[in-house]
């Protein structure tokens, strides 16, 4: 894989002014991109070799500059890698990267001091001669035996589909219309089942396949009788790439999912884009991903945002809320630090108000439970007491107890009530014993299956998934008037 459309490399511009840091760096060394080689290869020099030097690229809104220079930006990269030695080569692959200019910045120690004068790149797109899926196999949001039924496979393609014609494969059952366009359609007939089955796309000389599931239910089914819900972070570190994202979700098995960090929405979007789901994003950066469509949703109350989702119709719904609390400062039981200390610590950076802003605006959902079941799910930012032991002071930390307090159930603690097995479920990469992602519920039509902790590659947070079993009055009810 060669540069296509990218234009030659230039050394930057932009005018800097260096400031002196206290190890006195100095921009002595050199950074090029090897015009020959896989895109981004870039070949670096400096005679300050250290094992945590790295290459990052910057969207052009941010090169890693502030004011006049004087202090490195702390924004992070939306790509990099570590360059560690005196002179080398190193790449970051150009599939995790829009078309559009970028700033490739040399930096030392993990830090924001210059090793070289900063790149400025442009490219148009990386040109993939081959095709392939993000995913070997995915599973489909569920059908019914007599109803009509929609999803699309275009967006599972690596890159863009753009060019690319879908056929059916092996095992495409009669009922199931392909278009070339990657979009699927049928009504499954009254005795249909499960169906699995595999999809061809085909670009000139190139094909992949990939396996399709779709979970077929009779007509006297609910449609879900067991759902999945996530909440996860795509925090800088945590799936970085869009196809990394997807595969992730993918092999989450996740239905709903409730997103951080998103990037004032801008991920979900494109999300939402390629596994063919519903969303609502938020500015604020807390959004929502669901296999089944979203019916309303309420704006942003303080740090929450909430989407009413339709697994079947109007017979089965589920209130769905999503939030992030204020991050730092956080204050840690077991450092040196009281009780009141910790109190007004949390209090300074408002996560207790905030948690009680979210839990007044959820309130008439809350009374309603029984009859649609209620999620809240997000990254808070501090542990829980449900999780604490002996080392952590059996802290009760506001951000979980007044869930509690208003019904919610922390779904992890109720798959795993004994916190001593499983101390580094839910970690961070700043303290390893902490949990802050959690899945709360409350309704009688969710019974706990299971709850645990999905990583990824060096994630800040692990994606805390449940299983739930789902019964239903509501849907009870209209069995009996169809019977």
């Amino acid at each position: 894989m060669h540069f296509q459309n990218l234009l030659l490399a230039v050394a930057s511009a932009i005018f800097f002014s260096l400031s002196v840091s206290s190890e006195s760096i100095n921009p002595n060394g050199s950074i090029n991109l090897v015009e020959d080689e896989a895109l981004f290869t870039f070949e670096y020099e400096t005679l300050d070799p250290h094992e945590r030097n790295w290459i990052g690229l910057h969207k052009d809104r941010s090169i890693g500059l502030v004011q006049n220079g004087v202090k490195r930006s702390a924004r992070i990269p939306v790509a990099w890698v570590y360059a560690p030695e005196g002179k080398g080569t190193v790449r970051i692959p150009a599939a995790r990267l829009r078309p559009g200019r970028y700033t490739g910045i040399f930096c030392a120690k993990n830090g924001y001091d210059w090793l070289a004068s900063p790149l400025v790149l442009y490219f148009d797109q990386e040109q993939q001669p081959g095709l392939d899926f993000v995913v070997n196999e995915i599973t489909l949001r569920n059908a019914r035996a007599d109803e009509w039924y929609g999803a699309t496979l275009a967006g599972f393609v690596r890159g863009s589909p753009k060019g690319v014609a879908f056929k059916k494969g092996t095992h495409a059952p009669e009922w199931l219309d392909l278009g070339h366009d990657g979009i699927i359609w049928g009504k499954p007939g009254r005795a249909a089942q499960d169906i699995t089955f595999t999809v061809c796309a085909i670009r000139g000389e190139f094909t992949a396949s990939i396996k399709v599931t779709i979970p077929v239910r009779n007509r006297n089914e609910m449609m879900v009788n067991q759902l999945r819900v996530m909440s996860m972070s795509l925090g800088s570190n945590h799936t970085a790439s869009h196809d990394n994202q997807v595969r992730f979700i993918v092999e989450s098995k996740a239905d709903i999912i409730g997103l951080q960090d998103d990037n004032m929405g801008e991920r979900a979007a494109k999300l939402a884009g390629a596994l063919g789901w519903f969303y609502w994003a938020s500015k604020e950066s807390h959004s929502i991903l669901s296999k089944y469509p979203i019916c309303s949703t309420m704006e942003n109350v303080g740090k929450t945002g909430r989407a009413i989702i339709s697994l079947d119709g109007e017979w089965q719904m589920v209130s769905f809320w999503v939030a992030q609390l204020s991050a730092q400062p956080y204050g840690f039981c077991d450092g040196g630090m009281s009780a009141d200390q910790v109190i007004q610590r949390e209090s300074d950076n408002r996560r207790p108000k905030e948690i009680e802003t979210i839990l007044r605006a959820m309130d008439t959902d809350l009374e309603s439970a029984n009859i649609t079941p209620v999620f809240l799910v997000g990254g808070f930012n501090a542990p829980s007491h449900l999780d604490s032991t002996g080392k952590h002071c059996d802290f009760k930390w506001p951000t979980s107890v007044k869930p509690l307090e208003v019904g919610l159930v922390d779904s992890f603690r109720a798959a795993r009530p004994d916190p001593d097995p499983s101390p580094n479920e839910g970690i961070t990469s700043v303290d390893k014993t902490e949990r802050l992602n959690f899945v709360y519920h409350k309704g009688s039509g969710l019974e706990v299956v299971d709850s645990w902790v999905v990583m990824a590659s060096e994630p800040e947070y692990g994606a805390v998934v449940t299983l739930y079993n789902v019964t239903d009055s509501i849907w009870d009810m209209k069995m009996r008037r169809r019977v």
